[in-house]
């Protein structure tokens, strides 16, 4: 769990006890968080900062500064790894995408400022799944669907979004957090609502 408020790292087991808590960031401000063989990815939004922790809570590495040029980051917000490793960071600032290396090296980036494909307003959070990167872009109300190659593929409009922001997948299910109307399950294949 990561805290807005401390810029700490907690882990819980599954009976809900405490297994550690550190505090990461100089400031506050972590946002987004991923697993990964063992690791942790953690975002630090206002250090414009990722951190690589292992599942004792220790850091072993960070990277990010601020800035728009590829690499740097402005208002990092949510983290996933991709199947080998790599970590795809939404760069909220920047209204983009960026992928790095588990190591902090920059891979390449996708998306910029506006409401056509392949533009985002706002995003916040993103998931995988099945080599597909579903992206809450939070100010166009939307889904946008890339592979992990960073190629457009898709927006989706799932009925009722007003403001997606927390997005995880599951199988083919694909659950956004919308902070103005609650939690929207839909399938990614047939793009229906539960």
């Amino acid at each position: 769990i990561t805290s807005f408020n401390n810029g700490s790292v907690t882990k819980i087991d599954t009976n809900g006890i405490g297994q550690f808590n550190t505090k990461l960031a100089y400031s506050d401000q972590l946002y987004g968080i991923d697993y990964h063989n063992n690791v942790l990815a953690v975002t630090s939004f206002k250090e414009n900062k990722i951190y690589i922790i292992n599942k004792n809570g220790t850091i072993i590495r960070s990277f990010g500064s601020k800035g728009t040029a590829q690499g740097k980051l402005f208002g990092p917000q949510g983290v996933a790894f991709d199947k080998d490793g790599n970590i795809y960071v939404v760069d909220s600032g920047n209204n983009r995408v960026q992928k790095f290396s588990q190591k902090g090296e920059f891979i390449l980036s996708f998306g910029s400022e506006g409401s056509y494909e392949n533009q985002f307003l706002n995003p916040t959070d993103l998931t995988i799944s099945k080599n597909k990167i579903y992206i809450t872009d939070t100010g166009n109300h939307r889904i946008a669907v890339y592979d992990i190659y960073g190629n457009f593929i898709k927006n989706t409009f799932v009925s009722s979004l007003v403001e997606p922001r927390g997005i995880s997948s599951h199988g083919s299910r694909v659950i956004v957090s919308d902070s103005a109307k609650g939690i929207f399950i839909f399938d990614a294949e047939s793009n229906a609502t539960e």
